[in-house]
C-alpha cells in the first residue's frame, strides 16, 4: 500500500533527523566499528552481529538517495558528509583495534571478507532492498532501524573493520580485498 501523505512527510523527517553527522552518530559508528573489530579478531560471528546491531548507516544512506529522487542539496550534502564520516570513522576504528591487538591470527570471520564474490554482491543488494522496505513501512515508534541498520552493517562495518585490521598489519592484498567487497556493497 501506499503511504499517506502525512506518513511520507514524517519519513522524510525522520531520514533527514538521522542523516546529521552528530556526535551521537559518530559515537555508534565507533562502537559498532569496535564490537565488529573484536569479534573478526576473536574469529565469532555472534560479536561481529553485535556490532552490526549498533550501526547507524542506513538512515544516511536512505538519505542519500532521497536527496538524489527529490533534488534536495541540502540533504544530500549532509546524508554523504555522514556516510563519509562514518566509513572514516570505522575505518579509523578497524585500525586501531588491528594495532591493539596484534597477537591474535587471521581467522576465518576476517578471510571471508577478503574475497568477495557475487554472492556477495546479491546479499549486499537484498539487505539494501529489505532494510529500505523495512524503514518506509514502519510506524514513527518501536523498531524502524533495528532491521535497516542490521541490513546495511552487515554489508558495510564488517569489510571496512576488516579493511582497518588487515592495514595494521601490512595485508595490503587482503585489505584491499576487503576494500573491494565494502565498495561493492556501498
Amino acid at each position: 500500500p501506499r503511504l499517506q501523505r502525512a506518513d511520507r512527510e514524517a519519513m522524510g523527517q525522520r531520514i533527514a533527523d538521522g542523516s546529521e553527522p552528530d556526535r551521537a552518530f559518530i559515537l555508534r559508528i565507533v562502537l559498532a566499528t569496535a564490537i565488529a573489530s573484536l569479534g573478526l579478531l576473536q574469529n565469532s560471528a555472534a560479536v561481529v552481529i553485535g556490532g552490526m546491531l549498533v550501526a547507524p548507516l542506513m538512515t544516511p544512506m536512505v538519505g542519500t538517495g532521497l536527496a538524489l529522487v527529490q533534488g534536495n542539496l541540502h540533504l544530500a550534502r549532509r546524508a554523504l558528509i555522514a556516510v563519509g564520516l562514518g566509513f572514516a570513522t570505522a575505518l579509523c576504528v578497524g585500525l586501531i583495534c588491528g594495532l591493539v591487538v596484534q597477537g591474535l591470527p587471521i581467522g576465518a570471520e576476517l578471510l571471508s571478507r577478503t574475497q568477495p564474490t557475487l554472492l556477495d554482491l546479491c546479499v549486499a543488494f537484498l539487505s539494501g532492498a529489505a532494510g529500505a522496505f523495512a524503514y518506509a513501512r514502519t510506524s514513527s515508534g518501536g523498531h524502524e532501524e533495528v532491521l535497516p541498520g542490521v541490513a546495511v552493517a552487515a554489508a558495510l562495518v564488517p569489510p571496512v573493520a576488516t579493511c582497518g585490521i588487515l592495514l595494521s598489519r601490512g595485508l595490503w592484498t587482503a585489505s584491499f580485498g576487503a576494500s573491494v567487497l565494502f565498495s561493492t556493497n556501498l
